[in-house]
């Protein structure tokens, strides 16, 4: 898909993204710095190519500081896909697939009591050997190939919590799951660890990241809705109030062709809502800060999302 590229463009905040299968973070980050004309972009959290769902990319230098906490200290929502009776050496449908021996025919309360048993709460979990993973430098996947790699990926076992799971359905083969995870945990890994706990073996066939922490794939924007309308959120904190803050949001929005409402809060902060073009929100975003000549904003959050109700006018509340 061929974009305009963007010009006198200011974007920064949070933005929630939908990735598609096949495309890679590399070709994420890429497309992105070139349709919204950004430098300073990261993301929480990397999915592989076979994977769809939601991605977490701070844009701006305030935002990408943030990141590492949403790293570390993030819960994680997916819904996996796995066949019983066949294993993958990547653990996934991109590697080789090899179908097993058994004849076991588990029942879903086998699989509830495996999993129950021995995969639900905090665990050692080992890395796919195909991973991000590094180890000097290099990434385990670039050297799964290679003597000593699975010895490799056993030395960058950490400890991951599966905190609670939901079997969506089951009819042998296949089975598929919702799982919430700490930050870190492989859910290939679970997958083949099911297998192999229920005598099985097991790949994924399917995988799907609907949240992070409170933010959910629902919200998230898909490559094709950047060709229409976004919308950003916001919120002013400082001296916002009795400033003039709420009429110059107003008119900014009308002067940029963007739709919401803006309204003050108990807490003395300032919250707005605008929808548009990636262009025209994107210019309104150029000029929220820092606000009339008598305010002073002392901390600021945007959210870049999809909508799901479009507003007719923009309104000061």
């Amino acid at each position: 898909m061929n974009y305009e590229p963007l010009t006198n463009f200011h974007m920064e905040g949070i933005f929630l993204f939908y990735k598609p299968i096949g495309w890679t973070n590399k070709s994420i980050v890429g497309s992105l710095k070139r349709i919204l004309q950004v430098g300073k972009l990261g993301h929480a959290g990397t999915l592989d190519p076979f994977a769809e769902g939601l991605m977490v990319v701070a844009i701006g230098r305030k935002f990408t500081r943030g990141l590492h906490d949403l790293l570390t200290a993030s819960t994680k929502e997916y819904i996996a896909t796995i066949e019983l009776g066949k294993t993958s050496d990547t653990f996934d449908n991109t590697g080789t697939i090899t179908v097993t021996s058994s004849d076991a025919r588990p029942s879903i309360d086998d699989v509830r009591h495996i999993i129950e048993t021995h995969l639900l709460g905090e665990r050692t979990q080992v890395p796919p050997v195909y991973s991000a993973k590094k180890f000097a430098g290099k990434r385990l996947r670039d050297i799964a190939t290679k003597e000593g790699a699975h010895e490799l990926a056993a030395s960058r076992a950490k400890q991951v919590t599966l905190y609670d799971y939901d079997v969506i359905s089951y009819s042998y083969p296949l089975l598929t799951v919702r799982l919430s995870v700490s930050s870190g945990y492989y859910i290939r890994t679970f997958g083949n660890d099911l297998g192999k706990l229920l005598g099985t073996g097991a790949y994924l066939t399917g995988l799907k990241r609907t949240r992070i922490n409170g933010y959910s794939a629902d919200d998230a924007l898909a490559p094709d809705d950047l060709e229409h309308v976004i919308q950003a959120q916001g919120l002013l904190l400082g001296a916002v109030q009795g400033v003039g803050y709420r009429y110059s949001i107003k008119n900014l929005a009308e002067r940029y062709h963007c739709t919401g409402y803006v309204h003050n809060l108990p807490d003395g902060s300032v919250s707005f809502l605008a929808q548009g073009t990636v262009r025209d929100v994107s210019s309104f975003l150029q000029f929220v800060l820092p606000g009339p000549f008598a305010s002073r904003v002392e901390d600021h959050s945007f959210l870049i999302t999809k909508p799901h109700e479009l507003f007719s006018e923009f309104s000061a509340q």
